[in-house]
């Protein structure tokens, strides 16, 4: 397994996929997540959340997944919800894969600005993320 853990970042972002059951189950993997709950976001995107749950940092805390996902989610959350993006101060989770490049942008917005964020949304071409 992975050496350390991330307790020394301030963003850590977990990605989705095929494989969050295999990771979940690995009992190393969910605890080379550690982070710094005071100082570091973390931030996951559909099955990612799952994972995140894992490592404990969603108990008491609202979330989302992907929707085919949320029945499981409710297992590590507090609250399940259908919001594209929940932002509990330090963990902020998305819903599904597209909602990735939600994410990108809010966390992007969160660390640089408003301006920032809205001119990487503009090179996108995303008109999707709310504006202005």
């Amino acid at each position: 397994m992975v050496g350390g853990n991330l307790s020394s970042y301030d963003y850590v972002l977990i990605p989705g996929g095929n494989r969050i059951a295999d990771l979940m189950n690995n009992h190393g993997f969910p605890d080379w997540i550690t982070v710094r709950r005071d100082r570091s976001v973390v931030a996951a995107v559909c099955g990612g959340a799952l994972l995140a749950g894992a490592t404990g940092i969603l108990r008491g805390r609202r979330a989302t997944t992907h929707p085919n996902l949320k029945p499981f989610l409710t297992k590590f959350a507090q609250e399940v919800t259908g919001e594209r993006i929940v932002d509990e101060g330090t963990v902020i989770t998305a819903g599904g894969v597209t909602a990735a490049i939600d994410l990108g942008l809010y966390v992007c917005e969160k660390i640089a600005g408003r301006g920032i964020r809205g001119k990487i949304q503009v090179q996108m071409d995303y008109p999707y993320y709310p504006f202005p």
